[in-house]
């Protein structure tokens, strides 16, 4: 059998619970793989700029002051926002800490104690470890 003439198949289960084999040629799967990575590229696009959106006023003051506001925010969010934790992973006092989510807050003009706020910044730093996205180093 040449590899032109090669099927790939796939079982599907169908409502009353028997199989059905489908068969797809190699250039249906390929076709189909096409339109797969290109949905893949456009879904890693559209995640990284939300990601970028979400962080971009830490990332330019952290760029412009030399600041680690960007480092700050995503050590309050991996410790759900415990303040103790949160200061004791930076090794700076929580008088320091409380000081900086003051200024997260004004930077990001948001409540970063709001739950809503805290899972968009917490996805915001997933979508950047997941595709290794430093934005140019500060995160």
């Amino acid at each position: 059998m040449s590899f032109d003439m090669l099927k790939l198949e796939r079982t599907k289960m169908i409502h009353n619970g028997e199989k059905v084999k489908q068969t797809f040629s190699k250039e249906e799967m390929d076709g189909r793989n096409r339109k797969l990575r290109a949905f893949m590229a456009e879904a890693e696009k559209e995640l990284i700029g939300f990601a970028e959106r979400e962080l971009n006023a830490l990332i330019e003051y952290d760029r412009k002051n030399g600041t680690g506001y960007l480092k700050t925010y995503r050590q309050y969010l991996y410790s759900d926002g415990n303040l103790t934790e949160t200061s004791d992973a930076l090794y700076i006092h929580r008088n320091t800490l409380i000081k900086r989510l003051k200024k997260i807050e004004i930077l990001l003009e948001k409540d970063i104690r709001d739950p809503f706020v805290k899972t968009e910044g917490i996805n915001a730093f997933f979508v950047l470890d997941y595709y290794g996205t430093s934005l140019n180093g500060l995160s």
